[in-house]
């Protein structure tokens, strides 16, 4: 098991969540420690893009992207960059319509018991919020930054799981343990547009001996495809762009609260058993599972080539 904080542990919602997909993968990612060497693509792009929009908070030009684009290609940060300096010209009058209070702020707050308002012994919630600003009205508002491949548009499919979503109740307990009290969510979704890099192709020759412009000699540069995304975004940066103001009662903070509690039960009874059950199901729905192969015995969780040891809690910035 890992390490805690006061004698007690620390439950996020990344925690949460990887005990919901799998808790033999929570037995990997939190009580062992060990992820994989290499990121998956989606959650590398995604920190990719969040690491870049830092910069736009803060008031900054630039970020230092070292970390955040260690694994990735110059492609991708191209595309993670087009997405960002989009982002810019199409809320660029944020820096007047809100005063920033914290960017990256951690917290850790009470969990308590939804029935008899107990504090638990053994957990502590924890997390990380994007960002805190104040608008003209005084209110304090959350940022939360958020990227996806489905469709942001009104009628999309994005928009009705909001409504059940821990993570924003999460925010409203960790901010009130700052001291903060938060007025709603400005949920700030960025859509990541498909555009395939143009690579070189093999040579074709049309009947005169002349080479075909369906030809391509040379490989796209990371600068000509950064230009070409970003002008696929100014045509139409209302797909890609879109935010929504959340509100949670406090009867939807309680069931974040019972969720938490619930969770944290179950994890405390795998702890005390040493046994992590499979699912199955869970194996690739969100693509292949990094710890399908330990599972089936394939491979071994201490293959150093492939798991590295890691914080409990990398979310956090290395928190235990």
């Amino acid at each position: 098991m890992g390490s805690n904080h006061e004698g007690r542990q620390l439950l996020t919602n990344s925690r949460r969540n990887s005990f919901l997909i799998c808790a033999r993968r929570h037995y990997y990612e939190y009580e062992l420690c060990r992820r994989p060497v290499k990121t998956p693509e989606p959650l590398r792009y995604g920190s990719l893009v969040h690491k870049m929009l830092e910069s736009h908070w803060r008031g900054e030009e630039i970020v230092d992207l070292t970390e955040a684009a260690r694994e990735s290609d110059p492609y991708e940060v191209a595309r993670a960059a087009a997405l960002v300096d989009g982002y810019h010209e199409h809320y660029g009058t944020d820096a007047q319509a809100y005063k920033v209070v914290a960017v990256e702020q951690e917290y850790v707050a009470p969990l308590f018991n939804p029935d008899t308002r107990a504090e638990s012994r053994t957990w502590l919630l924890s997390g990380k919020i994007d960002v805190i600003v104040k608008d003209a009205d005084g209110r304090l508002i959350i940022v939360e930054h958020k990227t996806t491949s489905k469709s942001i548009l009104p009628d999309g499919d994005y928009w009705p799981r909001l409504t059940i979503d821990g993570q924003i109740g999460g925010y409203h307990v960790g901010c009130d343990a700052l001291g903060h009290k938060v007025d709603h969510v400005l949920y700030d979704v960025i859509f990541k547009l498909d555009r395939k890099v143009r690579y070189a192709t093999e040579v074709k020759v049309n009947k005169n001996g002349a080479i075909s412009k369906a030809t391509r000699l040379e490989d796209e540069t990371p600068d000509a495809y950064h230009d070409r995304y970003l002008a696929d975004i100014r045509a139409n940066p209302d797909r890609i762009y879109a935010r929504r103001e959340l509100v949670r009662l406090q009867d939807e903070i309680v069931d974040y609260m019972s969720d938490m509690w619930t969770i944290g039960k179950q994890i405390r009874i795998s702890q005390i058993n040493k046994y992590w059950p499979r699912n199955p199901t869970s194996c690739d729905a969100y693509g292949k599972c990094p710890y399908f192969d330990v599972c089936c015995r394939y491979a071994s969780i201490d293959d150093d080539s492939r798991f590295a040891t890691t914080p409990q809690h990398p979310e956090l910035g290395g928190a235990a």
